[in-house]
């Protein structure tokens, strides 16, 4: 299900970025062998997926998985926007991945 700003894989575990448009909220879920293994922010509630990129390394040591580099961020935050659409995804598309962190 790898694409470029959907879901991808990391390790075994397959990193699936949601927004929820009622809640405005981001948030992960983790899949393990096409099963629900666990999500971040829903809980949390992110409104700004740069926090929840920032913070969810925590999350992913309890799952076993290894942090993410910063490609993996960038990827992930990419993710995040295209989840949610508008504006803030074409602005992500012409930002240079160094400044995202």
């Amino acid at each position: 299900m790898d694409t470029c700003f959907g879901a991808f894989t990391i390790d075994n575990a397959e990193l699936r970025p949601v927004y929820d448009p009622a809640l405005r909220t981001f948030c992960v879920q983790l899949w393990n062998n096409g099963e629900p293994a666990g999500s971040y922010g829903l809980v949390e509630s992110f409104p700004d997926a740069e926090e929840l990129v920032e913070t969810i390394d925590g999350f992913l040591a309890k799952h076993d998985v290894r942090p993410l580099d910063l490609p993996e961020m960038a990827r992930l935050y990419g993710a995040l926007l295209a989840a949610k659409g508008g504006p803030d995804f074409q602005l992500f598309l012409t930002r240079p991945i160094s400044r995202i962190r």
